[in-house]
């Protein structure tokens, strides 16, 4: 599970650049770093105080940074997001492994690895807030279960472990951590041992809760002496009761089953429906069966719980992310690990049943019994672990060829053929124990997202920093010429904050309502107030440039000009375009005099870039 699925998260983590509030995160992180103030930082685009959240991830980054263990750079604002994600897959991989053994861990955390939206849209592993709410949620969870399982000389510290957890939660995403005692409290109602009279200590509870509150309050107590009006206003009201009662961003609101079907959607696309199907199946059994443990059918009603009670919750809001619910996803995980192991252990025992009825049996073993009088097991198992190892590289590679001297030797193409014959030579080696649940492994192994993983293997390894390069290169150009930091024009486009994220450093962010009418021109062709422009396709299009048509990128026509601003209609340009890159199929970003090489550096700094032809105007 380390290697297969926490090691990947560690894999280019600077290699694409940051997305969406990635950008937002990263720039507090660096004015806290450059102005010292860590108790309110600062928020894009106008340097104002971010009150949002509590600052917790912000302090663990950019204390990091200060004191040299990670870079300032995007691998190191990403890099203790990739270290809570992988603990957090630890303890998916403990808590399914309390069901059914390794194998059910395995399977858990191999099929969040899979899930596509949960590293890539608003992912855990990138600099958000979901990494530490993820790991707030599975930490809670399994040391709340330890609590309840451990004898009293351990059970304390399980307390403190889920009460560090919670304040990890809370501190990093305020209300969105209530859940997790929520659901905690809700599990003791549903404990069979509660119903019979048992009562979990909660004096045990009162300094732990007592010390994490204390830990808590100082920062809200700082931030209504600062400006009690302000503070409770922004994180309480707008982005707590308007955000989840009213309207705060038009674009957030959904029905009130988005997270139902958006989640069906995702399964499908990332190929985990059906195990998850059949895991929440065995969940369901597991949690009314009577026949099972009493430790067992709680631990499958907590799992229920923890997915269904936050799910249900945050549905009944009007504003709906689907990064909102992805603390609550690793439950349906748990129960796929869960169905998995189930139905390996039905599919071991009952076929070791049957081959002891057969009369094979009695012939084996007298085999085995002369062959080891000569050593031959020994060479069996060997025959069948070589066999195993071929029928995997070919799985892996499709096809395993041997030449010698140029000509081929061997060659095999099929994953069964060596599959059936390993296990063959093990079973006559005396490892009959051991086959069955490798080929019941292998024959489940059909309804798990392989395809899936390796795509987001893939995505992993991708390189894509067009802004990056775009400012590397432009302070370098302001360095090495003794340019003055003019800054950057954004004109027009749909731009969002990486934007401003990456450019900032090269000057003032200048909009079109605090421009003149003649800013354009001005940016493109005075000498020495030349500077970045960024503008939509629309309008680039309109003055002059050209794109291929139906790029993959931008995916438009040269011919539109649909939705230009009045300040291209306004523009008048007397030396046409300069070169420009589309950074997205909305925005292209312009390079006039000395940063003309820059745009060459662009847009071979990522796979979705390209190199646009300046056209003069017509």
């Amino acid at each position: 599970m380390l290697v297969f699925c926490c090691a990947p998260l560690f894999t280019r983590l600077g290699g694409l650049e940051q997305r969406n509030d990635e950008a937002i995160y990263s720039y507090s992180v660096d004015r806290i770093l450059e102005t010292g103030h860590w108790l309110t930082p600062r928020r894009i685009p106008d340097d104002g105080v971010f009150l949002e959240k509590p600052p917790l991830k912000f302090w663990m980054v950019a204390g990091l940074m200060k004191v040299g263990v990670i870079p300032q750079n995007d691998w190191g604002m990403r890099f203790p997001d990739a270290v809570m994600c992988a603990i957090a897959f630890v303890y998916v991989y403990l808590l399914a492994a309390r069901f059914g053994g390794a194998v059910a861990g395995f399977v858990s955390v191999f099929l969040l690895v899979s899930f596509e939206p949960l590293l890539f849209q608003h992912g855990i592993r990138g600099n958000n807030m979901e990494g530490s709410l993820l790991l707030a949620y599975c930490g809670g969870v399994y040391h709340f279960v330890r609590w309840l399982e451990t004898g009293d000389a351990r059970r304390r510290r399980q307390i403190w472990f889920f009460c560090g957890y919670f304040f990890l939660g809370f501190m990093t995403k305020f209300v969105a951590a209530i859940f997790l005692p929520l659901v905690c409290v809700a599990g003791l109602a549903v404990r069979p041992a509660i119903r019979n009279g048992e009562r979990p200590a909660w004096r045990d509870w009162l300094a732990p809760a007592a010390a994490t509150a204390a830990l808590i309050a100082p920062w809200f107590i700082y931030q209504t002496i600062r400006d009690a009006r302000e503070f409770w206003q922004t994180i309480l009201m707008s982005h707590v009761v308007t955000r989840f009662t009213g309207v705060l961003i038009p674009s957030h609101l959904h029905s009130r089953y988005f997270y139902f079907t958006q989640l069906w959607y995702e399964l499908q696309r990332s190929d985990c429906l059906p195990p998850v199907l059949v895991g929440s199946a065995a969940l369901l059994w597991a949690a009314v069966w009577q026949g099972g443990s009493a430790s067992r059918r709680f631990l499958a009603r907590l799992m229920l719980i923890w997915w269904i009670v936050p799910e249900v919750l945050i549905s009944a809001g009007t504003s709906k992310l689907f990064y909102y619910s992805y603390p609550f996803l690793p439950p349906l995980a748990i129960g796929a690990g869960l169905a998995f192991s189930q139905v390996l252990d039905w599919f071991t025992s009952g076929v070791l049943a049957l081959l002891r009825r057969l009369p094979l049996s009695g012939f084996k073993a007298d085999v085995i019994a002369r062959w080891q009088a000569r050593r031959l097991s020994d060479a069996f198992t060997v025959v069948g672990t070589l066999c195993l190892l071929l029928a995997a590289a070919t799985w892996y590679w499709d096809s395993v060829q041997w030449h010698v001297g140029g000509v081929r030797v061997f060659k095999n193409s099929s994953i069964w053929r060596p599959f059936v014959a390993g296990a063959i030579a093990w079973y006559f080696a005396g490892l009959g124990a051991s086959v069955v649940p490798v080929l019941g492994a292998s024959l489940l192994t059909v309804l798990m997202p392989f395809a899936a993983y390796e795509r987001q293997l893939g995505r992993l390894d991708q390189i894509d920093g067009p802004l990056r390069a775009a400012r590397d290169c432009a302070l370098s150009v302001q360095a090495s010429r003794n340019l003055p930091r003019i800054g950057v024009y954004k004109m027009s486009g749909d731009t969002d904050h990486p934007y401003y994220y990456y450019l900032w450093r090269l000057g003032t962010f200048l909009w079109p309502e605090h421009a003149g009418s003649g800013e354009l021109g001005r940016r493109l062709e005075v000498p020495g107030e030349q500077s970045l422009v960024v503008l939509s396709v629309e309008d680039y299009v309109y003055l002059g440039g050209t794109l291929p048509v139906s790029d993959p990128v931008t995916n438009m026509d040269t011919g539109i000009t649909s939705g230009v601003s009045d300040n291209a209609r306004a523009a008048h340009l007397e030396h046409g375009l300069p070169p420009g890159v589309a950074i997205s199929k909305d925005v292209v970003v312009l390079f006039p005099g000395e940063y003309a090489s820059c745009a060459r550096v662009a847009a071979h700094a990522g796979p979705r870039t390209r190199k646009l032809a300046a056209v003069p105007v017509r």
